[in-house]
């Protein structure tokens, strides 16, 4: 059986009508301006994650990337500002590829999806560092090499 979630809300009383009805005698229950509190209850099934590789299934990537695994690699386009990566069957099975961009100070100032795209360019100008992430089953980890981009 799935988990119930339940929670209470504060919403205006012309939409909890909707929800709960009228007051006695088909008067409704709150004039403009007041709140309702309204109980919602969600109940939600486990989902299986597909392992197979066949007809369009995704791998399961392991949890916790090795030490070292950088599928990805990084080029700067020849303007300088533009990155390309390359793609590969491997590639396209990680989950939740990003574009990672870093200003100077190592803050990260992107985190962008890259599922299905092979190139990016960053907007603003300046000197940035960028690299690729992936969900790697416990956190974020980068999966490519860092390469220095001149917007």
């Amino acid at each position: 059986m799935g988990a119930v979630h339940r929670t209470r809300l504060l919403v205006p009383a012309f939409l909890a009508l909707g929800l709960c009805g009228c007051g006695a005698g088909g008067a409704p229950a709150a004039g403009p301006g007041t709140t309702a509190t309204v109980t919602v209850t969600v109940t939600a099934e486990p989902t299986a994650e597909p392992t197979g590789e066949s007809a369009g299934e995704l791998a399961e990537v392991p949890t916790g990337f090795p030490s070292g695994y950088r599928p990805v690699e990084l080029e700067v386009h020849a303007d300088g500002c533009g990155v390309v990566r390359n793609s590969t069957p491997e590639i396209e099975r990680l989950r939740n590829l990003g574009w990672s961009v870093l200003d100077a100070d190592g803050f990260e100032v992107l985190q962008r999806n890259a599922v299905g795209e092979t190139r990016y360019r960053f907007y603003q100008p300046g000197s940035y560092t960028v690299e690729m992430t992936a969900w790697d089953g416990e956190k974020y980890a980068a999966v490519s090499n860092r390469v220095d981009i001149d917007c």
